[in-house]
């Protein structure tokens, strides 16, 4: 709601502008006022970088021209697994420069069971976050790896992961690593061996 004003012989006249809905020219809502006056924004959702990414036969994919200023980026898993046993998930961070591989990662990922017992295995100097507790090739991953900015060029990895084939089992999997620049791609790739089911994409925001 706005208010307009005209003047006319140095007469002051004031208009206002009454509307519920203010959208884009194809209709796209972009401000609704409710009729309290309380004003609702349209709130975009965070873009996937195109469509999800068949990884059968592939050993590794990489993700460019993330844009600068991003603070927050997510690699999106569905039913991904291996060819090889011990080819484990990996992921690598890099900057304009290319893809950091030097021991510069702080990597823990565990896993467990219903009876609570579990196993951890940490590296405090790894070339790549790394999921090195699950190596059969017949799990599937699903879910979701988060990278946040910590500022300075410092960024936070946490996961959200599931195995459908192992559901009593937890998975644990984060890590940081301090970058030289800013982050501009993400490498999603393999300890050993080609991948052999499921697709990857990018959720940027």
């Amino acid at each position: 709601m706005g208010c307009f004003f005209w003047t006319f012989s140095g007469v002051i006249m004031a208009s206002i502008l009454k509307v519920e809905n203010i959208a884009h020219t194809n209709d796209t809502a972009a401000v609704t006022i409710a009729s309290t006056g309380a004003v609702t924004f349209a709130k975009p959702q965070p873009p996937l970088v195109g469509s999800p990414v068949a990884l059968s036969g592939l050993g590794l994919k990489t993700f460019t021209g993330i844009p600068a200023g991003t603070n927050r980026f997510t690699v999106v898993l569905d039913d991904v697994s291996g060819a090889s046993d011990g080819g484990y998930l990996k992921l690598q961070l890099g900057t304009s420069s290319g893809l950091v591989t030097s021991g510069i990662y702080l990597t823990h990922n565990s896993n467990g069971t219903s009876t609570n017992s579990f196993a951890g295995f940490g590296v405090t100097n790894a070339t790549e976050f790394r999921l090195t507790s699950w190596t059969n090739s017949a799990v599937t991953m699903c879910g979701t790896v988060t990278f946040t900015h910590l500022g300075g060029n410092k960024w936070m990895q946490s996961s959200a992961l599931v195995a459908r084939a192992y559901p009593t089992y937890f998975i644990g999997f984060t890590g940081q690593v301090n970058l030289s620049a800013e982050c501009t791609q993400v490498k999603v790739f393999l300890a050993t061996g080609n991948f052999d089911g499921g697709s990857v994409n990018l959720l940027l925001g």
